[in-house]
C-alpha cells in the first residue's frame, strides 16, 4: 500500500511506502488512458521509504501513481491542480 501526499497538488508529492526487501522497483505516473508519462528504476531498502515526483510539468488532472516490486503492484490516484 502506498500513500501520496500532498493530493492533491501543485508540482512535488510525495509517495510513502512500506519495503519488506532490499530490491529495485519500478515507479510510474501514468495519465487515464494509461500512457506513460514517467518511468524510473530505484533501489529500495528495508522499512518506510519515501519518493518525490515532481508534477510540474504535466498539465492539471488525475494521474495514476504505481510502484511495481518483484511482480507486486500498488497504485494510488494523485490530482495535480
Amino acid at each position: 500500500e502506498i500513500a501520496v501526499y500532498p493530493n492533491p497538488t501543485n508540482d512535488i508529492t510525495t509517495i510513502s511506502y512500506l519495503s519488506d526487501r532490499s530490491e529495485k522497483l519500478t515507479l510510474r505516473v501514468t495519465d487515464l488512458t494509461g500512457k506513460v508519462l514517467e518511468q524510473r528504476v530505484l533501489s529500495s531498502s528495508i522499512g518506510q521509504q519515501k519518493i518525490q515526483v515532481d508534477l510540474s510539468e504535466f498539465p492539471q488532472g488525475l494521474y495514476l501513481i504505481g510502484l511495481e516490486q518483484d511482480g507486486s503492484r500498488s497504485y494510488a490516484k494523485v490530482v495535480r491542480r
